[in-house]
């Protein structure tokens, strides 16, 4: 199936998700990049065009791997000076570090989503952090608003009509043993923290 328009180009992914998040696009970083310290090795899944580390963790002297399946915001992150690469979660090895970090894009995942954090945490030394909508336009009660925001998420594979919601979420969480957890009710987004035991 053909990816939506939002994966087409780097410049067009950071202009849906500025319209998608307005203010709010920057904090979906920078709270992720609070947990991380200055220096650490990171591993970003699903990287989409590095804001995470270009905006917050480069000038932070973060060692830095992105990893995403779209060649086209893999290109733009590299052009942007970030060590980022082709990667396809279902079969290729996840980069050794000690925060592996995955924003946005569990739900690419959901029907293997306690899989894929076991995976991310055998490459983690330290912790995986997971960021993840919990408030979505795809749950919008006006039907035309739901299908096009469902469809705006499509990939070209994998899941993308489930969705987590603030409950679905905190249960994968605390099913999962997560060490801290991060919501508050007007936020469209949540943080699971899960350490390495």
């Amino acid at each position: 199936m053909i990816p939506s328009p939002i994966y087409w180009s780097a410049t067009g992914y950071d202009l849906v998700m500025h319209a998608l998040y307005g203010r709010s696009y920057a904090r979906l970083y920078s709270d992720v990049a609070a947990l991380i310290p200055d220096g650490a090795s990171v591993t970003d899944v699903c990287c989409g065009t590095a804001r995470l580390y270009r905006d917050f963790l480069r000038a932070r002297g973060c060692r830095y791997v992105g990893l995403d399946y779209n060649p086209m915001l893999v290109r733009a992150a590299r052009r942007a000076g970030t060590d980022a690469r082709i990667f396809d979660l279902r079969r290729d090895q996840i980069p050794r570090a000690d925060f592996v970090v995955m924003c946005s894009s569990l739900y690419h995942f959901f029907d293997s989503r306690n899989e894929v954090l076991a995976r991310l945490l055998e490459a983690a030394d330290d912790a995986v952090i997971i960021s993840e909508p919990v408030r979505n336009l795809t749950s919008h009660p006006f039907p035309p608003i739901k299908k096009v925001a469902t469809w705006l998420t499509h990939t070209g594979r994998g899941s993308f009509e489930a969705r987590f919601d603030p409950q679905s979420f905190r249960a994968f969480a605390r099913d999962n043993g997560a060490a801290d957890y991060f919501h508050e009710a007007p936020s469209r987004q949540a943080i699971a923290v899960f350490r390495r035991r």
